[in-house]
Protein backbone atom coordinates (compact mmCIF):
# COMPACT_ATOMS: atom_id res chain seq x y z
CA UNK A 1 0.00 0.00 0.00
CA UNK A 2 1.47 3.33 -1.05
CA UNK A 3 0.80 6.38 1.05
CA UNK A 4 0.92 9.82 -0.50
CA UNK A 5 1.77 12.71 1.77
CA UNK A 6 0.01 16.02 1.34
CA UNK A 7 2.94 17.99 2.74
CA UNK A 8 6.43 16.88 1.75
CA UNK A 9 9.02 16.61 4.51
CA UNK A 10 11.37 19.54 4.87
CA UNK A 11 14.89 19.60 6.26
CA UNK A 12 16.97 22.18 8.09
CA UNK A 13 19.55 24.29 6.27
CA UNK A 14 22.29 22.36 8.07
CA UNK A 15 21.01 19.03 6.72
CA UNK A 16 20.64 20.48 3.22
CA UNK A 17 24.20 21.82 3.35
CA UNK A 18 25.51 18.45 4.52
CA UNK A 19 23.69 16.77 1.63
CA UNK A 20 25.14 19.23 -0.90
CA UNK A 21 28.68 18.98 0.44
CA UNK A 22 28.51 15.19 0.65
CA UNK A 23 27.05 14.86 -2.85
CA UNK A 24 29.82 17.03 -4.29
CA UNK A 25 32.22 14.52 -2.72
CA UNK A 26 30.27 11.73 -4.47
CA UNK A 27 28.76 10.29 -1.27
CA UNK A 28 25.80 7.94 -1.63
CA UNK A 29 22.49 8.52 0.18
CA UNK A 30 23.30 5.74 2.66
CA UNK A 31 26.69 7.30 3.38
CA UNK A 32 24.97 10.64 4.00
CA UNK A 33 22.60 8.90 6.42
CA UNK A 34 25.62 7.65 8.36
CA UNK A 35 27.14 11.15 8.38
CA UNK A 36 23.88 12.54 9.75
CA UNK A 37 23.47 9.67 12.21
CA UNK A 38 20.03 8.71 10.90
CA UNK A 39 18.40 5.39 11.73
CA UNK A 40 14.98 3.79 11.72
CA UNK A 41 12.08 5.62 10.13
CA UNK A 42 14.11 8.84 9.84
CA UNK A 43 16.63 7.00 7.67
CA UNK A 44 13.88 5.45 5.51
CA UNK A 45 12.16 8.82 5.02
CA UNK A 46 15.45 10.57 4.27
CA UNK A 47 16.45 8.00 1.63
CA UNK A 48 12.98 8.21 0.09
CA UNK A 49 13.30 12.00 -0.17
CA UNK A 50 16.88 12.15 -1.40
CA UNK A 51 16.20 9.58 -4.13
CA UNK A 52 13.00 11.33 -5.22
CA UNK A 53 13.95 13.71 -8.03
CA UNK A 54 10.82 15.79 -7.51
CA UNK A 55 11.60 16.44 -3.82
CA UNK A 56 13.70 19.52 -3.02
CA UNK A 57 16.30 17.38 -1.24
CA UNK A 58 16.57 15.02 -4.22
CA UNK A 59 16.96 17.95 -6.61
CA UNK A 60 19.71 19.46 -4.47
CA UNK A 61 21.49 16.09 -4.18
CA UNK A 62 21.45 15.45 -7.94
CA UNK A 63 22.61 18.97 -8.81
CA UNK A 64 25.48 18.71 -6.31
CA UNK A 65 26.47 15.29 -7.69
CA UNK A 66 26.72 16.75 -11.19
CA UNK A 67 28.65 19.77 -9.93
CA UNK A 68 31.10 17.54 -8.09
CA UNK A 69 31.73 15.46 -11.21
CA UNK A 70 32.21 18.63 -13.22
CA UNK A 71 34.76 19.93 -10.69
CA UNK A 72 36.68 16.65 -10.82
CA UNK A 73 36.69 16.70 -14.62
CA UNK A 74 37.95 20.29 -14.61
CA UNK A 75 40.80 19.45 -12.25
CA UNK A 76 41.71 16.39 -14.32
CA UNK A 77 41.89 18.43 -17.49
CA UNK A 78 43.96 21.11 -15.79
CA UNK A 79 46.38 18.46 -14.51
CA UNK A 80 46.55 16.86 -17.95
CA UNK A 81 47.38 20.21 -19.51
CA UNK A 82 50.24 20.52 -17.05
CA UNK A 83 51.59 17.18 -18.28
CA UNK A 84 50.35 14.84 -15.55
CA UNK A 85 50.46 11.40 -17.21
CA UNK A 86 48.09 9.84 -14.65
CA UNK A 87 45.50 12.54 -15.38
CA UNK A 88 45.80 11.92 -19.12
CA UNK A 89 45.35 8.16 -18.60
CA UNK A 90 42.34 8.78 -16.35
CA UNK A 91 40.73 11.06 -18.95
CA UNK A 92 41.23 8.45 -21.67
CA UNK A 93 39.75 5.71 -19.48
CA UNK A 94 36.76 7.94 -18.72
CA UNK A 95 36.25 8.59 -22.44
CA UNK A 96 36.29 4.84 -23.11
CA UNK A 97 33.84 4.19 -20.28
CA UNK A 98 31.51 6.96 -21.49
CA UNK A 99 31.68 5.61 -25.06
CA UNK A 100 30.84 2.08 -23.85
CA UNK A 101 27.92 3.40 -21.79
CA UNK A 102 26.62 5.33 -24.80
CA UNK A 103 26.88 2.25 -27.02
CA UNK A 104 25.13 0.10 -24.41
CA UNK A 105 22.33 2.64 -24.21
CA UNK A 106 21.98 3.00 -27.99
CA UNK A 107 22.09 -0.75 -28.65
CA UNK A 108 20.24 -2.18 -25.68
CA UNK A 109 18.55 0.75 -23.93
CA UNK A 110 20.54 0.09 -20.74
Amino acid sequence: KILFMQNPRTYSKEVEQTVITSAMNQSTPTQICAILGLCGIDRVNFIADITNTSHALGKAYNEALKEGVSDVDSMLHLSALRGDIDAIICIEKKKEKDYEAELRYNLFGL
